[in-house]
């Protein structure tokens, strides 16, 4: 079985993917899906909140990092989902996980069930620490796509002010995506962007953290020592649970 996941213009290629199992599960909520679905020679499965597909998820609810929803499957009802991961894009995931459950002819309660305990993954909407009350939270997200769709899910789950701040990742990745990245902060209330992470790369000229910005996003870029001293904060507090910073 076959989950496809769509990432900028990888859906091209999506078609001729090479698989042994029966079926390809697509989410047919997305738009590169739809242009190449009629081109896959296959059995196709669908899911998503689309009102075409064969798996659907409807009165979603978010609570903070929980997300309930009822699904629907070829138009009978499965029940009410819960799941303890926030935002629409983790109910797709988990509608995925239903399909291949069905799929493997397991009972729809065990995979209720399984949902319900699962606790989510390593650096994906992460809870650090609340601190004072400021909620910490880690996501590895590195592209717009996820950016976007993990600020929607801390918007929806929780009435707060959203610090964000991005460690950009790849100084080409930088250069040929800095206005899809700065377009994908709009949920943010304040944006700070630090340097690039270089990893395997060596530095492009006039490629900085400051080209992420776009006409939406209003917010000032923070000074880089700014960003230390706030680091710094960050880590005392988390340590010790005790001491406030002084102020700057």
């Amino acid at each position: 079985f076959l989950v496809f996941f769509y990432r900028f213009g990888a859906h091209r290629d999506l078609h001729s993917f090479p698989t042994r199992r029966s079926s390809d599960l697509v989410c047919i909520d997305e738009p590169g899906v739809r242009d190449i679905i009629h081109r896959i020679k296959r059995r196709v499965s669908t899911y998503g909140t689309s009102e075409d597909a064969e798996l659907r998820a409807e009165s979603m609810e978010y609570n903070q990092n929980r997300a309930s929803f009822n699904v629907f499957y070829k138009g009978n009802s499965l029940g009410a989902f819960s799941i303890n991961s926030p935002g629409v894009h983790n109910v797709k995931n988990a509608l995925a996980a239903i399909s291949i459950g069905l799929e493997l002819n397991i009972p729809v309660e065990k995979i209720k069930s399984a949902l319900e305990k699962f606790s989510g993954v390593h650096r994906r909407f992460e809870i650090k620490a609340t601190i004072n009350d400021i909620m910490i939270a880690d996501d590895y997200a590195h592209h717009p796509t996820e950016i976007k769709v993990t600020l929607k899910a801390a918007k929806s789950g929780w009435n707060r002010r959203i610090i964000a701040v991005f460690q950009p990742h790849l100084y080409s990745r930088t250069r040929d995506f800095y206005e899809m990245f700065g377009q994908s902060f709009t949920d943010s209330d304040i944006l700070i962007v630090t340097k690039i992470y270089p990893a395997r790369e060596q530095p492009i000229s006039g490629v900085t953290g400051k080209l992420i910005r776009s006409e939406e996003h209003t917010s000032e870029l923070q000074s880089h020592s700014f960003i230390s001293y706030a680091v710094f904060c960050l880590k005392k507090k988390i340590n010790t649970h005790k001491h406030s910073c002084p102020s700057s």
